[in-house]
């Protein structure tokens, strides 16, 4: 992007929350972050770290938010996705609109659905346009794998979904409690640069260091 991005977050992120992202010396994820803010345009940004408070504001701001459900076990939820009520329960795939982005030349096969990664990447914004409006937008950073070493996977995540990243952490081991600006996770997910990745469906953002195809459903939540 051309603009200043620096002054789009300095404009958007309070100083806390731009302190914690700053902290981390990766221009191009604050270029990523910067243009997911632009082009999402969400009423708030919270910057996650690995301090337990953050995890634990996250837990209860996905049950405010409705979508998760305390169960009688204290601190535990459940959540169905795509199941609001009788009316509103479509839990399946709509695979027609469920394309891999790829490169010029490369094809998957006939079971697979792909488009063309820069024509994807065109419709996924227009879909993500002003899509957080009235939202938060909640950015995670994660290393698949152990951190600080040769086979560590730097991620980061940006969606306007607690549930969202509260259930990341099922899906990666917690590696610090530290209640800094950044912790040991986040300084080292953010260590190589990142390509990105963009589910509209979920109006979720994610990149990764490793990153080769994208994924978009034509459908919004």
């Amino acid at each position: 992007m051309t603009e200043n991005y620096k002054q789009i977050l300095q404009d958007r992120l309070d100083d806390r929350n731009y302190e914690r992202l700053m902290a981390l010396p990766n221009p191009k994820l604050h270029r990523f972050v910067a243009d997911a803010i632009k082009l999402c345009n969400p009423r708030s940004v919270f910057v996650v770290t690995d301090s337990r408070e953050d995890i634990a504001s996250l837990r209860r701001l996905a049950i405010e938010g409705g979508e998760e459900i305390p169960l009688a076990t204290p601190g535990h939820t459940v959540h169905f996705d795509g199941y609001r009520d009788y009316l509103c329960n479509d839990q399946g795939r709509d695979k027609d609109n469920t394309k891999y982005l790829v490169p010029p030349r490369m094809h998957l096969g006939a079971k697979l659905n792909s488009a063309d990664r820069e024509e994807g990447l065109v419709e996924v914004r227009s879909l993500l346009k002003d899509s957080m409006a009235g939202r938060q937008m909640y950015v995670r950073f994660f290393s698949l794998g152990p951190t600080n070493s040769l086979f560590s996977i730097s991620g980061v995540q940006i969606t306007d979904s607690a549930y969202v990243c509260h259930s990341e952490d099922l899906l990666f081991r917690p590696t610090s409690s530290s209640s800094g600006s950044a912790s040991r996770t986040t300084s080292s997910a953010c260590s190589t640069p990142l390509a990105s990745s963009t589910t509209a469906s979920a109006r979720t953002w994610t990149g990764s260091a490793s990153t080769s195809t994208s994924r978009t459903s034509a459908s919004t939540a």
